[in-house]
């Protein structure tokens, strides 16, 4: 298995599911700001970390599992591997609110801000 039908097998496919069953509340600009930060987040105290380990080679990634080409001494696929799993956790997280019928647009008093 390559590095990309793990994103896609266990990133991916996940994700386009929730999309599909989230699809109305996804655009949700608290939804998005939150995610878009938390993704940066992530990918800044992934690649530097990532970059060092590589760099001393306590990890590794074989051309024959990767795309071949190097970032910073990393594959692409690992930035994505944190892109994709901090999009994930948060999709995750914001599908549980909703499901438990606490959709973040609601005030304390139970109404829907307009």
């Amino acid at each position: 298995m390559t590095y990309a039908d793990f994103l896609l097998l266990f990133l991916v496919l996940p994700l386009i599911i929730l999309a599909l069953i989230l699809r109305r509340h996804l655009l949700r600009r608290r939804y998005l700001v939150l995610t878009g930060i938390f993704m940066l987040i992530s990918l800044a105290y992934m690649a530097p970390w990532d970059h060092t380990a590589a760099v001393w080679q306590l990890w590794t990634w074989t051309a024959k599992q990767t795309l071949g080409i190097r970032w910073w001494a990393i594959p692409p696929e690992e930035y994505l591997f944190c892109l994709l799993e901090a999009l994930l956790a948060s999709t995750l997280t914001y599908a549980l609110i909703v499901w438990r019928g606490r959709s973040p647009e609601r005030s304390r008093e139970g109404k829907i801000k307009s």
